[in-house]
């Protein structure tokens, strides 16, 4: 079939109960990239992120299996969990307990898609996040579109008075790169800034 999309592949696997079985495989890998990405001299003390699902982070097992992970390896220390806003709609005083535990193992968080869901901002100050995520739905008509414009600026401002890292996805233009460095959002990540490469393209650096 060629090259096939998370956006394709992922709605499958959740469907067929294939979610935990891939996020063992993801695990595994990136944890094995970090040590390998830290022995070369361009990436020492780099991080890794990797996306979590509702339903992996409502497993029973969840927190435990991060516990495991990095006593048996601190590389993980090095994962950066990417969560999704929809995950606060069903009971956010448990997803706000179990952030704070994995925190205590030196993982971190980051909101990603942050402005496309539900939770209320008053969660943000009391959740152990690192960063917010700025979804490329803004991004892709910052230039064009005023309201996009308007609510990006807000999502940066309220990620600076938070203290907070703020990132932006989906940067394709360098005229976009440059508006949102203008607005003060200095993290980003899309094709302008390169394509997905396999681990030895980037040991190659």
């Amino acid at each position: 079939m060629g090259p096939v999309s998370p956006g394709e592949f992922i709605p499958v696997a959740e469907t067929a109960g294939l979610m935990p079985q891939l996020h063992q495989v993801v695990l595994a890998k990136a944890v094995a990239a970090i040590e390998r990405l830290h022995s070369h001299p361009n990436y020492s003390g780099c991080s890794i992120a990797i996306n979590i699902s509702a339903s992996q982070f409502n497993d029973a097992g969840f927190y435990q299996q991060f516990e495991r992970l990095v006593e048996q390896n601190p590389a993980a220390k090095y994962l950066e969990l990417e969560l999704t806003e929809s995950m606060l709609i069903s009971d956010a005083d448990r997803v706000a307990a179990t952030m704070d535990e994995l925190t205590r193992l030196g993982l971190s968080l980051s909101l990603d898609d942050f402005g496309t869901g539900y939770s209320a901002l008053s969660y943000l100050k009391r959740l152990p996040l690192k960063q917010l995520k700025i979804d490329q739905s803004f991004v892709r008509d910052l230039l064009s579109d005023r309201n996009d414009e308007a609510i990006i600026a807000t999502i940066v401002a309220l990620a600076k008075s938070l203290g907070l890292q703020v990132l932006a996805e989906g940067v394709e233009e360098p005229s976009q790169l440059e508006r949102l460095r203008e607005m003060g959002c200095t993290r980003y990540q899309g094709f302008l800034l390169g394509h997905p490469e396999p681990l030895e393209h980037w040991l190659k650096q």
